[in-house]
């Protein structure tokens, strides 16, 4: 009988489809692991940079000073792996904008970022960190984080400029997009070597049953 018919063929097939499944199973496991770890990273680092560019316009927005807010949000807008920042009001009206062509133009409530805070079953007033991002794709193709910030009618500036009713608790909304260029690219480094280690793995295993059973006697199954 030929050697194709043995029991020791079908014992490797055998064992190698059990290592390729198991492993395969350990690699996706892994890789979806390892990007959701990155994903999370990248959301609670853009929640920081956007309570940092909060915090810096803070005092400019409580004196009533937009101009300077919006010339400090211009030069933060101009980071490497920012690709905009922008200022709407809760009603969806776009008050400040690094893509100029933006400003005074309504935005679209069921696009990127803007559906979270106009859920009505979602109040702005209580969202939470994973409620205010949201992961999309531009006309390109290319991954992109929004982070939405509420920017709350604190009691200094409704006493101060005294252009905002105590009542109105939320004023608007700073909205940061990141690009995920940088993330995806070490989510697809990962994948191959995840994707390598796994497909050593199998070789090396189906290289050593090989020869162990390669000298062994064959049997028939008859």
């Amino acid at each position: 009988m030929r050697w194709l018919e043995s029991l020791q063929a079908k014992l490797l097939a055998a064992v190698c489809g059990v290592a390729l499944v198991s492993i395969g199973v350990f690699a996706w496991v892994n890789i979806r692991y390892e990007q959701a770890e990155r994903v999370d990273l990248v959301i609670r680092g853009a929640s920081q940079f956007s309570d940092t560019v909060k915090r810096s316009t803070h005092y400019a927005m409580l004196q009533n000073r937009w101009e300077d807010a919006f010339h400090i949000m211009d030069t933060i807008g101009k980071q490497e792996g920012v690709t905009r920042v922008r200022v709407f009001t809760k009603e969806g009206t776009i008050l400040f904008s690094t893509e100029r062509s933006e400003v005074g133009s309504a935005v679209d409530k069921r696009a990127e970022s803007c559906y979270a805070c106009h859920a009505a079953e979602r109040p702005l007033e209580r969202l939470m960190l994973p409620d205010r991002a949201r992961i999309f794709r531009d006309a390109e193709g290319q991954r992109l984080l929004g982070m939405i910030t509420p920017l709350y009618n604190e009691p200094g500036c409704s006493e101060g400029c005294h252009v905002h009713p105590k009542s109105k608790s939320v004023l608007g909304v700073l909205d940061i997009t990141l690009s995920l260029a940088r993330v995806d690219e070490e989510i697809a480094a990962i994948t191959r070597r995840t994707a390598a280690f796994a497909g050593t793995t199998i070789v090396l295993l189906a290289m050593i049953l090989w020869t162990r059973w390669a000298r062994l006697p064959p049997r028939s199954t008859a």
